[in-house]
């Protein structure tokens, strides 16, 4: 099932957005564009980001599980760049997924899990919500809820 505007909460895993634009236009956001393509990830407010890793990736191994997902760069002298860039930004990740040539897929919202990054050195995003506010403030009210004792 496609999602569309009118949806106020994503509650299920699996719900479907065509493009990187629908995504974002979920939130009342633009993405933000690199040349003709838009980025992986868009700030919707402090370090609340919209992220649509892909599988493949010609530049990342985004590796999803049930419950994380494991970032690493596939060129390896990147790998120490890319911990550091998060490892204390607190960085809170509303995540679609798109595998091959599918939409993309909620996935959940996801929180660098700081131990486990530091322990398989590769970023480690670990679920910490199935569901999704799409309007601002109750999206704000869902987070500060859902990392209060995290």
């Amino acid at each position: 099932m496609y999602l569309s505007k009118n949806m106020s909460v994503i509650k299920v895993k699996g719900k479907t957005v065509k493009t990187i634009a629908e995504g974002c236009a979920l939130f009342d956001r633009k993405p933000d564009m690199r040349g003709c393509m838009p980025r992986p990830g868009i700030t919707l407010y402090g370090n609340v980001t919209l992220w649509f890793p892909k599988i493949p990736n010609n530049y990342w191994e985004n590796e999803p599980t049930k419950d994380c997902i494991y970032e690493t760069p596939k060129d390896p002298t990147k790998n120490e760049w890319q911990i550091s860039r998060y490892i204390d930004k607190g960085e809170i990740r509303i995540t679609f997924l798109k595998h091959y040539n599918s939409g993309y897929v909620f996935q959940g919202i996801f929180k660098l899990d700081r131990e486990e990054t530091r322990r398989l050195n590769k970023c480690v995003w670990k679920k910490i919500s199935d569901k999704c506010e799409t309007e601002l403030e109750a999206l704000k009210e869902h987070i500060n809820e859902i990392t209060k004792n995290k």
